[in-house]
C-alpha cells in the first residue's frame, strides 16, 4: 500500500455568496457609557432582535486576549450547524496531517519509450482539486516523460476510498445540485459538470464542461417565441454513465446560461475527462476507459502531487466547497487507521482530535457528516468558539486555519458583507433550509485583539435575508463592546 507523504483554478463555488443585507431599525440600541459594555448588557441587546423571534438559537462570543465571554446565550445548546461544521473538519485535518500535507495521484505503466505498453493505471488517494486545470498539469509532465501514445486501457483504481455506503443525511435530498456530489478516490472537477444552454436558430444547443463523452444527454427543450424561459435539468444514472434530461422552453432570444450538476460514477468520469485532456495534448489512448486495480508488480511512471493542504483547506472554507470537506475526511481517516479511508475511519480521527485536543468527549455533540448538510449534526456555539480558540494558539497551522476563512467585504461567502473599516471579520458560514450559522474571529482595527464568535439559529420565522442582517448586528455589536472603554462593573455570562 503506498503511503501519502507529507510535501514541502476552474473553480466550483458549490455556494452563492451571500447577498447585500438589509438595514433595520428596530433593534434596542446598545447604551453605551464610561464603562465597558458587560456580557449581560450585550446579550440582552442582541436577544431584543426581532430577527430572532420564534427561533431555536445560541451564541458565544469570547476575547481571546484575556478569554472573557462578551455575550451569550444558550452556549451549550445542541443546534444543527449546516456548514459551519466544516471548522471542525478542516481543524482536525490540518491539526492531523499539517498544512503542508500534500495527496498524490499515481500512474502506472510500463513505459518504452514514447508508448506506455499496454494499460496506464491512474490511482488516486482523493485529490479534492484535481480540476481539468490541474489534469493538464498532470498530463503535461507525462508528455514531457515522452509519452506519446497508451497502447492499453486507462483504467481507473479508486480503490483507497470505499464509498459505497451513503453519507449520513443523503437519503433527505434527491437533488442532482453540485451541493452533493459524491466522493471518490479519483475524483476530476469536483464530481460535478457545468452544462451550458443556448438557443439557436436550429434548437436548444448543449454543450457540457469539462468536455468528454461521459455524460448522455437527451435534450427534450422546446425554442419559443412567447413566454419565459423555464428549463429544468437533471441528472439520472445511465449503468456506468449519467444523463442528462434538459426539458422547459427556451425563448430564441434567451441569454446563454450554465447549471452546474453533480455526476454518479467518479471513477469513470475522472477517466473519460483525463483521456480527453490526453488526447488533446497529444497521448493517443488506444483502449478505453475502464475501472479496476493497479496489479501489484505494475511500474510507477509518474507522481503528481495535490495542493498543500493549508490551500486545500482554503477552498473548502471561503467557498464552503461539500464535496471537498468529505474527500479530506476521508483521507484523514485513511491517513491514520490506513486505507482505504472512508467515513467511518474520518468521523473516528474527527472526534479524536475534539476530545484529545479540544476537550469535547463524542458523547456531548453528534457528527455524522464532513459537509454540514442535511440535519444530521449537532454541536453548541460553544463547543465552535472552543475550536476557533484552540486553533488561535496554534502557531504552526493556526495562521493557515484562519487565513482559510471567508473575509467578509473580501472574499468567499462573506464577500458581499462589509462591517466597515473598525472591524475585520473571517468567518464561516452555514445556510440551510433549517439552519443559519455564522462562526469565526471579529477583529478591532482599534485593538488588533480577536474575539472568537459562534452563532447558531434554527428553525427560524423570518426570511433568511433578515437573518443575514441579525448577524451582521450581532458582529457590530460585539465589536462596540470590545472596542469600549473602561473596566467591566457586572458578572459576565460565562458558557
Amino acid at each position: 500500500m503506498t503511503n501519502i507523504r507529507p510535501a514541502g483554478f476552474l473553480l466550483l463555488l458549490l455556494v452563492a455568496c451571500t447577498p447585500a443585507v438589509q438595514k433595520s431599525s428596530r433593534i434596542k440600541p446598545i447604551q453605551q457609557s464610561p464603562s465597558k459594555l458587560c456580557s449581560t448588557d450585550i446579550t440582552r441587546s442582541i436577544l431584543s432582535d426581532p430577527a430572532w423571534a420564534g427561533s431555536k438559537f445560541g451564541f458565544v462570543a469570547r476575547d481571546l486576549s484575556n478569554q472573557r465571554v462578551i455575550a451569550s446565550h444558550n452556549p451549550d445548546l445542541l443546534l444543527i450547524p449546516a456548514s459551519t461544521i466544516k471548522l471542525l473538519t478542516t481543524s482536525a485535518a490540518l491539526d492531523g496531517l499539517g498544512a503542508e500535507f500534500t495527496i498524490p495521484t499515481e500512474l502506472y505503466g510500463t513505459q518504452d519509450r514514447e508508448r506506455i505498453k499496454g494499460n496506464l493505471w491512474i490511482k488516486g488517494y482523493g485529490d479534492p482539486f484535481l480540476t481539468p486545470e490541474r489534469v493538464w498539469l498532470m498530463v503535461n509532465q507525462l508528455w514531457f516523460q515522452g509519452v506519446r501514445v497508451i497502447e492499453g486501457d486507462l483504467v481507473i483504481d479508486g480503490s483507497a476510498f470505499i464509498c459505497d455506503a451513503p453519507t449520513h443525511g443523503e437519503e433527505q435530498d434527491d437533488s442532482t445540485a453540485s451541493y452533493t456530489a459524491p466522493a471518490g478516490a479519483v475524483s476530476v472537477a469536483f464530481n460535478s459538470i457545468n452544462i451550458h444552454v443556448r438557443p439557436s436558430r436550429e434548437g436548444a444547443l448543449i454543450d457540457v464542461e469539462p468536455s468528454s463523452s461521459y455524460p448522455i444527454i437527451n435534450n427534450r427543450i422546446r425554442m419559443t417565441t412567447r413566454g419565459n424561459t423555464k428549463i429544468d435539468i437533471r441528472v439520472v444514472p445511465s449503468g456506468d454513465r449519467s444523463t442528462i434530461i434538459a426539458e422547459g422552453n427556451l425563448r430564441y432570444d434567451a441569454e446563454p446560461r450554465s447549471i452546474w450538476r453533480r455526476i454518479d460514477n467518479p471513477n469513470v468520469f475522472a477517466g473519460e475527462v483525463i483521456r480527453n485532456i490526453l488526447n488533446a495534448r497529444g497521448i493517443d489512448v488506444d483502449g478505453s476507459v475502464k475501472v479496476g486495480q493497479v496489479p501489484q508488480k505494475a511500474p510507477l511512471v509518474l507522481t503528481f502531487q495535490s495542493l498543500d493542504l493549508g490551500t486545500l483547506v482554503a477552498s473548502v472554507n471561503k467557498h464552503s466547497n461539500n464535496m471537498m470537506a468529505t474527500q479530506l475526511a476521508y483521507v484523514l481517516g485513511g491517513q491514520k487507521y490506513g486505507y482505504p479511508g472512508d467515513w467511518n475511519k474520518g468521523k473516528r480521527a474527527i472526534a479524536e482530535f475534539l476530545e484529545n485536543k479540544i476537550g469535547i468527549a463524542p458523547r456531548d455533540y453528534q457528527m455524522n457528516n464532513a459537509c454540514g448538510l442535511h440535519d444530521v449534526n449537532h454541536v453548541s456555539a460553544a463547543q465552535l468558539v472552543q475550536v476557533l480558540a484552540y486553533m488561535s494558539t496554534r502557531h504552526d497551522i493556526g495562521h493557515e486555519f484562519a487565513a482559510s476563512l471567508a473575509i467578509a467585504g473580501g472574499a468567499g461567502t462573506l464577500k458581499r458583507r462589509d462591517y466597515d473599516n473598525t472591524v475585520h471579520v473571517r468567518g464561516k458560514t452555514g445556510t440551510l433550509g433549517i439552519a443559519s450559522a455564522l462562526a469565526g474571529y471579529i477583529t478591532p482595527t482599534s485593538s488588533n485583539n480577536p474575539v472568537a464568535f459562534a452563532l447558531i439559529a434554527n428553525n427560524y420565522k423570518t426570511p433568511i435575508t433578515d437573518l443575514w442582517a441579525a448577524q451582521d448586528r450581532f458582529i457590530k455589536q460585539i465589536n462596540a463592546a470590545v472596542t469600549a472603554q473602561g473596566p467591566c462593573d457586572t458578572n459576565t455570562v460565562n458558557p
